[in-house]
């Protein structure tokens, strides 16, 4: 397939079937297609980032590898995970990965997964 662009106000990108990186306003980036462990390191020495907390759901952390590999490809640059985000991403999920968030110390939100 093709690279199709996308612009709009907030929002350039480049999509192929395979992979694509989204770049917007308030977001670094929206990586897709590339293993975590290998794109969100990466992502982090780009944009100067030392401390990730990251975000997901409950059955990606506890149903697959993917977030353990992350934290341990991070190591100590991996200051917290919220792994209790359910469908649809109530408010009060999203107040509670808030606070935290802010405790941890972190400098770069990291979610990985969502449809």
């Amino acid at each position: 397939m093709a690279p199709m662009p996308v612009t709009g106000k907030s929002a350039t990108a480049v999509t192929t079937f395979a992979s694509a990186t989204i770049e917007s306003l308030g977001v670094e980036a929206v990586i897709v297609g590339r293993p975590a462990i290998d794109a969100v390191p990466e992502a982090m020495r780009r944009i100067g980032r030392q401390k990730a907390f990251m975000l997901t759901s409950q059955s990606l952390h506890h149903g697959t590898s993917v977030i353990a590999d992350l934290e341990h490809a991070l190591g100590p640059q991996c200051v917290g995970c919220y792994a209790a985000v359910p469908a649809h991403t109530p408010r009060d999920a999203v107040v509670e990965a808030a606070a935290a968030v802010r405790c941890s110390g972190a400098d770069v939100v990291v979610t990985v997964g969502g449809g």
